[in-house]
């Protein structure tokens, strides 16, 4: 009977390790998925970005200017307008930073005026994805260049449990 239990102690023990190993295992290769999902490119990727974009809809004009700072990073200023008045604004840097680029976005009434920070997860055939799972609203921040003129933008993620996404269509605003 003493040689039953100490064979049974051992297999359990044995399974314990085995369970550790693979659970360690999962880990290092969730590390290893995050890391692979880095995105390196180089920040003049967006260098189409730079100028004055105009979003007209029926309710509002949105305008995001973006400014070409140096190699590093971008900034960029979006000012939603309802009925002529300023109605939301934030300040807006993509920044590059040990080979990754960042959103990094900042709202002065906001988060306590702190940034919030959204990762390049993406950027395949010119569609480029931020994304901040942590994050209220949006998690989720899309561009997509289609043309020297024009760019389709979303953003989206959960509130309350709901999926919710804005669209956004964005002209080039030729200033004279």
């Amino acid at each position: 009977m003493k040689l039953n239990f100490k064979l049974l102690l051992f297999c359990a023990g044995a399974v314990l390790i085995l369970y550790s190993c693979n659970n360690n295992s999962k880990s290092e290769n969730k590390e290893k998925s995050e890391i692979e999902k880095t995105v390196n490119i180089p920040l003049s990727s967006f260098d189409w970005l730079e100028g004055v974009w105009v979003n007209e809809a029926e309710a509002y004009q949105l305008l995001e200017v973006w400014e070409k700072q140096d190699d590093q990073y971008f900034t960029a200023t979006s000012i939603m307008l309802v009925q002529g008045d300023t109605a939301f604004s934030e300040n807006i840097t993509l920044k590059l930073v040990d080979k990754k680029i960042y959103y990094i976005v900042s709202v002065s009434n906001q988060n306590d005026s702190q940034e919030v920070i959204f990762d390049l997860t993406s950027a395949d055939d010119k569609i480029y994805v931020f994304e901040n799972p942590q994050h209220d609203f949006p998690q989720t921040i899309v561009y997509r260049y289609v043309a020297p003129d024009s760019i389709y933008a979303y953003i989206e993620g959960n509130i309350e449990g709901k999926h919710q996404r804005e669209d956004f269509i964005f002209k080039r605003q030729i200033i004279k």
